[in-house]
C-alpha cells in the first residue's frame, strides 16, 4: 500500500500487501531530512496489518540513510528510557528490515537514558529487526546514554544481521533485550535471539539481556566496547540463584572489549566456542550481586589477552559456582582462571594454556573470604612451554600457614603438564630441597643465641632470605645469618613467624623442602 500525503489529502495505492517502506509515508532517505515520523508511520501501519491479518508485516528500508530525531511524545519506559528520549517505537508483528541505515539526528543531546529503537507503547510479540544499520553518529551528538536498540518485556524478538556502530558517547550501548521496571513478569525478553549482528564502537555494553527466558546469542561480532561485549544480568534482591534460564551464547567473535562475556547473578548459561581476543579485563565472568551465578557450562572457548599479559581469562567470583569449565584455550593472560569469594563446586576440566604470566588457577583469598574455592576439582591442565622462577604456577600458594592456608578447601587438584618440561614442573612453589648439616662446633644441627640475640641458625646456603623451609613438619621463614653460610630461621608458632630456641625441632639430618618467597606472600 502506498501512502502519499499532500497537504490534508491522503492517497493510497497498492504496493504489496504486508510490505511497507518509509517512502510511502514521505521519507526522503537523503541523510539530511528527519525521517522519524515517516518510519514510525510505516511501523504503525505494519502493526495494524499484523493485527488485521495475523501474520508479521515488513517495513523495508532501502539502501539509504534515514535520519531520526527523538520523539517528544515518547513515554517513559521505567528504568530504561526517559520520556522524550525514544526515537522509534516498535510494535508487535513488525519486521524492520532492509539494507538502509538509521542514523541519529546531529545535535541530539541529553544526559538521561534513551534509545534509537525501543518499544514504549508496551510489550511486543513476534518482532524482528534484520539487515539494517544503526549509526549513533557519535561525532555529531552529545546524548550520553542512547542505546541503539532496547526492546523490553517482549516475546519472540529476533535481531539478525544488524550492524550497530559509531555509538561511543558517554554510556551509549548496542543491542539490549531487557526488563522494564514496571514489568510484573519475573523475566525480560523471552524466547528471543540476537544472531549474526555486528556491534562496533559503542561506549558501554555491546549486547545485553536482562533476565532472559530462553535466548540465543550466536554468531555475532562485538568489537571495541567500553564495557562488556556480551552481558547477561539476572539479579534479584534474594540471595539465591538469579532469574534467567536457558541462555545459549555460542560462536561469537569478541575483540577489544573491557570484558568479553559477563554472566551476572543468573544461572543456566551454555557458553561455547566463542573467540574472545584482545580482552582488557576478563574474558568470561560468572559473578554475584545479590543472587548468585550457578550451573553454567563454559566449554571450547578461546580467550586471548594482549601482549602486556594484564587480563584474566575466566573468573568465578562472590559465592558463585556449580559450573563446568573445560576444553578452553587460554593465552596471553596474567592468569587463566581466577576464583574467589568462596566459589563453590567448580569443576575445572582439562584446558590448554599458553603464555600465561602468573597462575593457571589463581585463588584470591581475603580476610572476608579466606576460602577462595570450596568443594572443587581441578583436572590436569596442559601448559605450553616451561617455567621461569616458578611461573606460570599451576595454582596460588596452598598450605602456607600465614597466607590463607585453606584457600582451596575440600578440593582436589591434579598436577599440570608443561609441554617443554614433559612433566609437572614445580609443585606449589617447591623450588628445591636441603638436608640439615651437623656442625661440630655447635655439637648439633642448629645454633641458638650465638650473640645473645635469641636467634636460631642453621647451615643452609641453598635457601635464600625471604624463602620458606618445611622441615620435620614445621614451617620456617628464612633470613640472613651471622655468616654467609648460615641462615636465621623463624618458626611459625601458630600466629606468626617467631624467633626462639628451635634446636629441638632441628636435631637431626632432616630433609627439608625449599619454598619460594611467593608461597608465603601471594
Amino acid at each position: 500500500m502506498e501512502h502519499v500525503q499532500t497537504g490534508n489529502q491522503e492517497r493510497y495505492a497498492v504496493a504489496g500487501e504486508g510490505n511497507y517502506t518509509p517512502e510511502m509515508f514521505g521519507a526522503a532517505g537523503d541523510g539530511v531530512a528527519d525521517d522519524r515520523t515517516a518510519i514510525q508511520a510505516a511501523i504503525d501501519a505494519a502493526h495494524q496489518s499484523y493485527l488485521l491479518h495475523g501474520t508479521p508485516c515488513l517495513v523495508t528500508l532501502g539502501a539509504r540513510t534515514y535520519i531520526v530525531s527523538k520523539n517528544p511524545a515518547s513515554t517513559t519506559i521505567a528504568g530504561e528510557v526517559s520520556a522524550g528520549f525514544g526515537c522509534l517505537n516498535m510494535r508487535s508483528g513488525v519486521t524492520l528490515c532492509g539494507s538502509g541505515t538509521i542514523k541519529l539526528m546531529p545535535g541530539t543531546a541529553g544526559t538521561v537514558p534513551g534509545a534509537i529503537v525501543t518499544n514504549w507503547s508496551g510489550a511486543c510479540t513476534d518482532i524482528s529487526i534484520a539487515g539494517i544499520t544503526i549509526d549513533g553518529n557519535a561525532s555529531h551528538v552529545s546524548a550520553l546514554s542512547m542505546v541503539a536498540i532496547n526492546i523490553v518485556d517482549s516475546r519472540r524478538v529476533r535481531i539478525h544481521q544488524v550492524r550497530v556502530h559509531n555509538n561511543n558517547v558517554g554510556r551509549a550501548g548496542g543491542i539490549y533485550l531487557r526488563r522494564s521496571g514496571s514489568s510484573t513478569s519475573a523475566y525480560g525478553c523471552q524466547e528471543s535471539m540476537v544472531t549474526a549482528c555486528y556491534v562496533q564502537d559503542v561506549a558501554y555494553i555491546g549486547i545485553q539481556a536482562e533476565r532472559p527466558d530462553g535466548i540465543i546469542i550466536s554468531g555475532n561480532y562485538v568489537m571495541n566496547t567500553g564495557d562488556n561485549g556480551i552481558d547477561i544480568e539476572g539479579n534479584t534482591p534474594e540471595s539465591a540463584s538469579g532469574t534467567a534460564r536457558q541462555m545459549n551464547i555460542t560462536g561469537n567473535i569478541l575483540r577489544n572489549n573491557k570484558n568479553g562475556i559477563f554472566i551476572e547473578s543468573c544461572s543456566g548459561a551454555v557458553i561455547n566456542a566463542n573467540d574472545i581476543a584482545e580482552v582488557a579485563g576478563i574474558g568470561i565472568v560468572s559473578n554475584r550481586i545479590n543472587s548468585g551465578s550457578f550451573n553454567n557450562v563454559i566449554t571450547g572457548n578461546r580467550i586471548a589477552g594482549t601482549a602486556s599479559n594484564t587480563a584474566y581469562g575466566l573468573r568465578v567470583i562472590n559465592s558463585s559456582g556449580n559450573c563446568l569449565i573445560q576444553s578452553n584455550y587460554f593465552t596471553s593472560l596474567q592468569s587463566a582462571i581466577r576464583l574467589n569469594g568462596m566459589a563453590t563446586r567448580v569443576f575445572i576440566g582439562e584446558n590448554t594454556h599458553a603464555d600465561i604470566e602468573r597462575f593457571i588457577v589463581q585463588l584470591d583469598a581475603t580476610t572476608d573470604y579466606p576460602v577462595a574455592a570450596l568443594r572443587s576439582l581441578v583436572a590436569r591442565q596442559f601448559i605450553m612451554g616451561g617455567q621461569k622462577n616458578g611461573f606460570p604456577a599451576l595454582m596460588s600458594p596452598l598450605g602456607s600457614p600465614g597466607n590463607f592456608p585453606n584457600r582451596f578447601s575440600i578440593g582436589t587438584c591434579d598436577r599440570g603438564h608443561f609441554s617443554d618440561l614433559n612433566g609437572a614442573g614445580e609443585i606449589n612453589f617447591a623450588r628445591g630441597s636441603l638436608m640439615l648439616q651437623y656442625h661440630p662446633d655447635w655439637k648439633g644441627y642448629a645454633l641458638y643465641n650465638y650473640r645473645g640475640d635469641g636467634y636460631t641458625e642453621i647451615l643452609a646456603t641453598a635457601a635464600v632470605p625471604g624463602e620458606y623451609l618445611l622441615i620435620n613438619g614445621e614451617t620456617y621463614l628464612v633470613d640472613a645469618g651471622h655468616t654467609p653460610s648460615q641462615r636465621r630461621v623463624k618458626r611459625w608458632d601458630g600466629s606468626r613467624y617467631a624467633d626462639g630456641d628451635w634446636r629441638s625441632y632441628l636435631d637431626r639430618d632432616y630433609q627439608g623442602e625449599i619454598k619460594r618467597r611467593e608461597w608465603g606472600t601471594l
